[in-house]
């Protein structure tokens, strides 16, 4: 029987990795109903967890520098996984924890090492440089003491697949696109794109940017294109502030908090999604929840994500004009969708978390 379960997350704080540990918390209690869950992560505060099954253990040190996350990862957790007598623990943020659990699993979410750095994204991140490498060797190290490693799409499995040569890779989808009740959708007059990202360079902000620069001097109705940066979180957002904030359809509104980001996807009218590197792309799901139009790059881990969606249309990520004629169309109300094939995975996959526990839990009894 599966008695002690650890979730080991204290480095995930924001984006992506923040949903995947919500879904995963969420998931677990109905799926382990007899089991003793301990979540491990930064702030407690940052989950609203009320389960008396669940003991959340916190460790902040963690996240202050990757000597101390090491640390944590190879010395501090092994003792922990001993003094609790783990079952199952599974690692949701890329590491391979050195545990005396039963079975572990990890949970790789970074794809930097399977994108070629170019000088310009050196410049404007140059730890990107240090990432690159650094996971390249994270993602070797003790790979093969996980019973199982989780990756969101089939793209990534075959680059671990080669990487690592591990003979249990399951791709699990990170979310399901639930639709939304739309009853209070608002709508203006002017037109409302959308961009929810960080500030990183291969988030190809700039793109989006150029392409409205192009259409600029055009007659066309009203519009604004809503990127959830502020222009002050690096070097990168500050480039583009200085570079682009004096067009006045590009509005830098900052991070927004969940609730707000919710009113945001109602008064939108599209979303367009430019970035060059995903394991997953959230804001897709996001936007096929809201039925929105979306623009996309054409690359294997959009096609991916939209699965069977038919409201989008794809440019290249290097070409402005591309995405420049697809804005000016959807203005003109001449916005075709694009016919594609969706990438579906292999075998050993799960369409979400409850079914992934339920692999997790048959592989544990076949060890």
């Amino acid at each position: 029987m599966i008695n002690n379960i650890v979730i080991c997350a204290p480095n995930i704080n924001e984006g992506g990795p923040l949903t995947v540990l919500n879904e995963a918390t969420e998931t677990v209690i109905t799926s382990f109903p007899k089991s003793k869950i301990y979540l491990l992560i930064n702030n407690k505060d940052l989950l609203n967890v009320k389960n008396k099954r669940i003991t959340i253990l916190e460790y902040p040190e963690s996240k202050k520098s990757w000597f101390k996350r090491l640390y944590h990862e190879l010395v501090i957790f092994k003792k922990l996984s001993a003094k609790l007598n783990v079952d199952l623990w599974i690692s949701l943020q890329d590491i391979t924890t050195i545990t005396h659990a039963k079975y572990q699993a990890v949970y790789c979410h970074c794809p930097i090492p399977f994108y070629r750095l170019t000088i310009k994204d050196v410049y404007f991140e140059p730890s990107a440089v240090v990432r690159n490498l650094f996971y390249n060797l994270i993602y070797r190290l003790n790979i093969h003491k996980n019973d199982l490693i989780i990756v969101q799409q089939e793209w990534l499995r075959e680059k671990f697949t080669n990487m690592t040569s591990h003979k249990r890779i399951i791709v699990s989808k990170p979310v399901v696109s639930k639709k939304k009740n739309l009853i209070n959708k608002k709508k203006s007059k002017e037109r409302n794109f959308i961009y929810p990202t960080l500030p990183r360079f291969h988030k190809n902000i700039e793109l989006i940017c150029e392409a409205i620069k192009l259409i600029k001097k055009e007659r066309l109705p009203k519009f604004s294109v809503k990127i959830t940066i502020s222009g002050h979180e690096n070097r990168y957002a500050s480039y583009l502030k200085n570079k682009y904030s004096n067009i006045k359809e590009i509005k830098f509104i900052g991070l927004q908090s969940k609730n707000r980001m919710e009113e945001i996807y109602k008064e939108a009218d599209a979303l367009i999604f430019p970035s060059k590197l995903e394991t997953w792309g959230l804001p897709i799901s996001e936007a096929i929840s809201y039925n929105l139009p979306i623009m996309v790059s054409d690359l294997a881990y959009s096609k991916e994500t939209l699965g069977d969606y038919k409201n989008v249309s794809f440019f290249d990520p290097q070409n402005p004009n591309q995405l420049k004629k697809q804005i000016t169309n959807f203005l003109k109300n001449k916005w075709k969708c694009h016919k594609y094939k969706g990438i579906k995975p292999g075998n050993l996959f799960a369409n979400n978390w409850q079914e992934l526990w339920g692999t997790i839990e048959s592989e544990f009894y076949k060890k």
